[in-house]
């Protein structure tokens, strides 16, 4: 029994069905109804307050998880048996890898009590964090509440976007009051991400999916531009209006989604990859760099923040750089913080709840510092320029010089909330990756990105996509987690005009296929195969033989070569076109400018959902057939491109 449980009654004691709960029978988001004589098995003898390890939730009956709904029996049962994991529950309950149809339910019914439990949870330490902020702030906006609520869908994560004039404040306060039990009496040894998932962002990262502006899309109707930070009366839709500081805007952002390539790749797939890319796109070298600078200061950060200062320094070099991601790097100094200098990284010890708890403090502790000292600070600033600038619109000198300092603060504080990100947990670097993937996929509101931005958000979901292809020992489990981001890439890379590369068809049909029909697929209909066994029957086998007929560009493992090839050929291509000149009596500096303006061009709105029947009826296939043969509208794409790039190389020879 943990130290940390609060008076209370013997769990052992409680009940097996609560007075006055309505039902016993499993909430409905859990799939269909298993056939009677499959629940009409044996009563378990083992009560809800003995359990002990995750297996053992296989001798409980449904009457017995129902009593989970007592917030105190849900907290030990996620404290102690669990292991104070949410990666744990979602691997063992929401999706479990094998069991019979009854105990898929039983498991995915103490699923949704831990969820329920969340989402009493979290509001209550958000208040007490909020009050503590208001109060020392001496103001009663600096936090207002949340403008998200808890998902109840089972493998949902919770991002929390906060309302208010201090939120940066909020964050780590958020993350002290968590540990410390603070409104619910409830106290934690791990921070909030590792034990049920749930981050708090401050107000600006996370966008407001009621926000941006309205635009038609001759296809798919009303679509929205998203707003950017800084608005202003002569600037409602805010950002940059300096060209200059725009496109360093854009480099600086570029820089920050390669910062997080670089952290789930390999040194030798960073070196491949970047070989590749500036091969062809030679005025992408300033940004790799940058990228590889950024890359090291937050590997020194964390390093520091596991083993103090004596922390061994980033050698890129090393035969252990070269062979593991800068990611898996960090996670063998949190296993020697954990278990000891002399520590072996075995799969016991890289499951351990406690190594991934000293990263993400490592990660929290650091991202909590910068947005006290510097984005609190610089957006305070930022706010008193704007109202300045309002204030004296009739004055044309004032607000001339006025913008000119607002549009030097937006650039200050978009690289310094980006790397902010590369702190927080399981967080996009860039707001194009937030708003394609909260607003435009999640909200389903068909939000549209310049190409610029969907470069951005390419790269991203390139990253995340290998994050999860090395998190997991199971490679179909992996595949099945890596889907989503797959499918992200691909839909961004499609909307920028590229549908056409090989790479990016494979990853759409895999991506679809794992994460919307696979994922959404009900339980009377997976005959009680796990998502994962789903994935490696129906998924591998069609990427497998593309990829291994031609020897691996930059990984001998299939699905990571996939990932890598397609954020590689979009840069190039990206690139490619930025790069094309239009007329031979063209003069200096106008490439730039046109460079500038193809950077701009919106992309086709984000697709959502609903579209994915739409588009693939269109191309005469139904919705679980693979997309084998290209989009008519890609075709049209490709010959566009194929004309681009022979000017391009024309341009080359003269």
């Amino acid at each position: 029994m943990s130290d940390h449980l609060p008076e209370r009654k013997d769990v052992k004691d409680a009940p097996t069905r609560l007075p006055g709960a309505e039902s016993t029978a499993i909430p409905r988001q859990v799939g269909d109804a298993v056939p009677a004589a499959d629940i009409a098995e044996p009563p378990r003898t083992l009560s809800i307050g003995d359990l002990k390890e995750p297996a053992e939730v296989d001798r409980l009956i449904e009457t017995q998880v129902a009593a989970a709904a007592d917030r105190n029996i849900a907290y030990r049962i996620l404290h102690d048996v669990f292991r104070q994991s949410w990666h744990r529950v979602k691997h063992e309950l929401a999706e479990p890898q094998s069991s019979t149809p009854r105990q898929k339910q039983v498991r995915q019914g103490l699923a949704a009590q831990l969820i329920a439990y969340r989402n009493w949870s979290y509001p209550l330490v958000l208040d007490e964090a909020g009050r503590e902020v208001n109060e020392e702030t001496k103001r009663t906006t600096g936090y207002t509440g949340i403008k998200n609520k808890g998902s109840d869908a089972l493998t949902s994560d919770v991002d929390l976007m906060l309302q208010g004039d201090a939120t940066e404040l909020v964050v780590g306060r958020f993350n002290a009051a968590f540990r410390a039990g603070k409104g619910t009496g409830h106290v934690w040894d791990f921070e909030p991400g590792v034990v049920y998932d749930v981050n708090a962002y401050e107000l600006g990262y996370v966008p407001d999916p009621d926000r941006g502006v309205e635009t038609k899309d001759e296809k798919r109707g009303a679509v929205k531009v998203p707003l950017k930070q800084g608005a202003r009366d002569i600037r409602p839709q805010g950002g940059i209006s300096n060209q200059r500081l725009i496109e360093q805007d854009r480099d600086n952002q570029s820089a920050a989604a390669l910062v997080k390539a670089r952290v789930h790749m390999t040194g030798r797939e960073w070196a491949s990859y970047t070989a590749a890319v500036s091969r062809t796109a030679p005025d992408t070298i300033a940004t790799l760099f940058a990228a590889n600078d950024k890359f090291a200061e937050y590997y020194k950060a964390i390093a520091e923040g596991l083993l103090g200062p004596t922390a061994p320094a980033f050698n890129p070099e090393s035969p252990e750089a070269l062979d593991k991601s800068g990611m898996g790097l960090l996670e063998g100094l949190a296993i020697k913080r954990v278990h000891g200098a002399d520590a072996k990284e075995t799969k016991e010890t890289k499951d351990d709840p406690a190594v991934a708890n000293a990263l993400m403090a490592a990660s929290n502790r650091e991202a909590e510092k910068l947005l006290r000292s510097q984005v609190f600070v610089q957006r305070e600033r930022l706010d008193a320029l704007i109202k300045r600038q309002n204030a004296e619109r009739a004055d044309v000198d004032a607000v001339r010089q006025l913008e000119a300092e607002i549009n030097a603060a937006l650039v200050e504080l978009r690289v310094v909330g980006a790397k902010v990100q590369t702190f927080a947990n399981e967080a996009y670097f860039t707001d194009a990756a937030l708003q394609h993937a909260v607003v435009g996929i999640q909200a389903e509101q068909g939000i549209q990105l310049s190409k610029a931005d969907g470069m951005n958000v390419v790269i991203e979901n390139m990253a995340d996509a290998l994050k999860e292809l090395g998190r997991y020992s199971d490679p179909d489990e992996a595949l099945y987690k890596a889907a989503k981001y797959m499918l992200r890439l691909a839909d961004a890379a499609r909307n920028m005009g590229y549908g056409y590369i090989g790479a990016v068809q494979l990853l759409y049909d895999a991506g679809r296929k794992g994460s919307v029909d696979i994922k959404n697929r009900k339980a009377v209909d997976e005959k009680g195969e796990s998502k994962a066994t789903q994935t490696g029957r129906e998924v591998r086998p069609k990427l497998g033989p593309d990829l291994l007929r031609a020897t691996p560009r930059y990984s001998g493992d299939a699905m990571r070569n996939a990932v890598i090839d397609a954020g590689s050929s979009v840069q190039q291509e990206y690139h490619a076109e930025l790069r094309v000149r239009v007329g031979a009596d063209e003069k200096p500096g106008t490439t730039a400018a046109r460079a500038a303006e193809t950077a701009s061009t919106p992309s086709r709105p984000t697709l959502r959902k609903a579209d994915y029947a739409t588009e693939e009826a269109a191309a005469g296939n139904p919705r679980n057939e693979p997309l084998d043969s290209v989009h008519p509208r890609d075709a049209a794409l490709a010959e566009d491109a194929a004309a681009k790039l022979r000017e391009v190389k024309d341009v080359a020879k003269s």
